[in-house]
């Protein structure tokens, strides 16, 4: 029996085999997002976008799949190709170079003084990038890069291109520059262009298009000696992109499309059907013309531009600004793509904007089968789950929606950038209810009984207990006056702040108290969850958990891959976190499995006997650490095999508590273990039914 015992003691020890732990999973979609840029590289279409890297279509953008292996900045501000090689341009990581079609990335850096790339040009044999430093070459194939900028003034530069033999470079603030010799020397060129503000460059045949920041498009057919103002038809000033496919030249702005036939005499608006008008880059392949649009995704035309339709599956990265449901629906409001809709717990979504004449969305209110939509063009209404909205802003004088709240007495409360406002007819009118609230940029709202709580961008926190008629300041003992997020449980009231952690209040608002350990400060906070007595809360580098009402704070960011979380609700047993990018779920279970029972530091590192033993179903595990620790408890059966991964976190030093239920398990003998650096430590335990 001994030496049987011993054999298991070794092969629990030494068992490498480790099963993965559940933890933060993200959904199938939305799709679509912030992109930034676009290229062609033989059959493959990339796009580069903001916060989650690139992406790659090897269908013609039909499908998009992610390709990262070695980029260390996700946000790409630019791609180009020269031969077999990818190069992707980020903002703030420098270059990145690919040879084997994006399956993975090396940076090339050597010779760069600034790390902001913002446009790739071919000329031969030659690379030239735009960065916020300046003009870059190579002639290596981007193995090192070389300074040029003797002449170039400004070194804001965000555009380059190649024209016959000569190089433009466009800047932000500096206008147009020129150069006739390789980049070697620069000359303003920019006559006739009202605007000093350059964002785009594009070459067909002889003649040079610019695309300014707010005077629209210029030509050149002179190689840059003069330049007219050519904007017939275009009703942007904001240009952001260019594309030529033969005698077709489109351009992108803040408002659509544009495409011109007749070299920029007159231009026609060709945006039916994109997802958003904010159009940042345009690419051709085969007979297809691709949008790279700022908030949905891509777009693809087969008519020259004459309709658009998205093709974003697999482009995982709207940026989720607010969460809700109803029993049946997960709304998700993004940031310029407007709503996406659920209905089998994030495991698919559709996008439902019809009415909607303002898509990017800051909050949403439910009662009943109404869903309000609180977006920076005011409210809508949907009485159908979504499949429909209408404008519901009759009396709201400032249309820039932060926050939105309903009542128990069917009252809903809006907080916008002029103060907040009041409907007691489902939003049919709206009036101002702003009475002694002294900031009128309202970030949060949340009630409790006949309590209404406003959080403000200056002024702290506001009470009303008469409905909204007025209010009164609550700050006594809140030190941060940036009230981003508000959370009720039961008698608890939680206020979140910008860069000041969060705060509790147990007596309605009269007093506050910061409650903060374990948690990280500097993080913007952006919304609460209140499940049972617990409260999850969501900021800018993260998801934290607490079961004692604040006292400590468990980081549950695990492996969330970009931890920006701005909204969060709890949806039957999971839990739904909106981040930049995309909707991350997971079982609340995993994250409030384990709880921290005390802030002393323990002189060793202890894991106890669990009790009860023998036990039915449940038990419950304490271990204590020393020091911040990346944390394993893992349970086996008698054979050795792993049944569950309990613990696998950083924690933070204290006492610990965690529970084990073995009702899906045979009775019989059970170890655990716990991992933490050198120090391991394994117990038996029997289940007995």
């Amino acid at each position: 029996m001994r030496r049987t015992t011993l054999f298991l003691s070794f092969l629990i020890i030494f068992l490498s085999a480790v099963k993965s732990e559940a933890q933060w999973i993200q959904g199938n979609g939305p799709y679509g997002g912030v992109t930034q840029c676009m290229t062609v590289g033989g059959s493959n279409i990339y796009v580069g976008t903001l916060a989650s890297g690139i992406f790659m279509s090897t269908n013609g953008g039909s499908n998009w799949n992610a390709c990262n292996n070695g980029i260390t900045n996700l946000n790409i501000y630019s791609l180009g190709v020269k031969g077999p090689y990818i190069f992707a341009g980020s903002y703030g990581a420098g270059v990145f170079r690919s040879t084997d079609s994006g399956t993975s990335w090396t940076p090339y850096n050597s010779g760069l003084s600034n790390l902001a790339i913002w446009c790739f040009a071919v000329k031969d044999s030659n690379i030239f990038i735009a960065t916020y430093g300046g003009v870059y070459l190579s002639t290596d194939d981007g193995l090192t890069w070389t300074a040029k900028i003797n002449g170039l003034t400004n070194h804001s530069v965000r555009s380059v291109i190649t024209a016959g033999s000569s190089l433009f470079a466009g800047t932000y603030g500096g206008g147009v520059f020129l150069s006739t010799d390789n980049g070697d020397s620069w000359n303003p060129a920019q006559s006739g262009i009202t605007s000093l503000n350059l964002n785009a460059l594009i070459a067909s045949g002889s003649n040079v298009f610019a695309g300014t920041g707010s005077a629209g498009v210029f030509l050149s057919t002179n190689n840059g000696t003069n330049w007219t103002a050519v904007n017939n038809g275009i009703t942007a000033t904001n240009i952001f992109c260019f594309g030529a496919s033969g005698s077709n030249i489109f351009t992108g702005t803040i408002s659509g499309i544009f495409l011109t036939t007749n070299n920029g005499t007159s231009w026609t608006a060709v945006s039916s059907g994109l997802t958003s008008v904010n159009v940042r880059s345009i690419v051709f392949q085969s007979s297809n013309t691709y949008a790279g649009t700022y908030g949905g995704g891509v777009c693809v035309s087969t008519n020259n531009g004459a309709n658009w339709t998205a093709t974003n599956q697999g482009l995982n990265n709207c940026f989720i600004y607010a969460l809700n449901s109803d029993s049946n629906h997960i709304y998700a409001g993004t940031w310029s793509n407007g709503i996406y809709i659920s209905t089998n717990s994030g495991g698919s979504w559709y996008n439902a904007i019809s009415g909607m004449t303002n898509t990017n969305v800051n909050a949403f209110g439910v009662l009943g089968n109404h869903v309000f939509a609180g977006t920076i063009g005011g409210v809508f209404l949907s009485t159908n789950y979504g499949a429909n909205w209408s404008a519901r802003n009759s009396g709201l004088t400032n249309l820039y929606v932060n926050a939105l709240t309903v009542c128990s007495n069917n009252h809903i409360f809006a907080g916008t950038n002029g103060g907040v406002f009041r409907t007691t007819d489902e939003g049919s009118s709206w009036a101002l209810a702003n009475s002694g609230i002294s900031s009128l940029y309202i970030w949060s709202l949340a009630n409790s009984g006949n309590n209404i709580y406003a959080g403000t961008s200056a002024a702290g926190l506001f009470l009303s207990t008469d409905d909204g008629a007025s209010w009164t300041g609550i700050n006594n003992g809140l030190t941060i006056p940036v009230i981003r997020a508000i959370g009720i449980n039961g008698s608890n009231i939680y206020a979140g702040t910008g860069g000041g952690g969060v705060y509790l209040s147990t007596d309605n608002g009269a007093n506050w108290n910061a409650v903060n350990n374990g948690f990280n400060t500097s993080q913007n906070v952006c919304a609460f969850a209140a499940l049972g007595s617990g409260e999850f809360v969501s900021t800018y580098g993260g998801i934290y958990y607490t079961s004692n009402n604040g006292a400590n704070w468990i980081d549950a960011t695990s492996n969330l891959n970009n931890p920006m979380g701005y909204s969060l609700i709890l949806n039957g047993s999971d839990v739904y976190l909106g981040c930049g990018p995309g909707v991350w779920k997971r079982p609340a279970s995993e994250i409030i499995g384990i709880r921290q029972i005390g802030s002393e530091i323990p002189a060793e590192f202890s894991l106890m006997q669990n009790y009860p033993n023998p036990f039915n179903p449940k038990t419950i595990i304490n271990f204590q650490l020393p020091s911040v620790s990346n944390v394993k408890l893992i349970i086996y059966d008698v054979l050795g095999n792993e049944v569950a991964i309990l613990v696998n976190k950083l924690l933070q030093p204290g006492m610990y508590e965690e529970e084990f239920d073995g009702t899906n398990y045979p009775s019989g003998i059970y170890f655990y273990r716990l991992l933490s650096g050198e120090f391991v430590s394994t117990k038996k335990m029997v289940l007995m039914k």
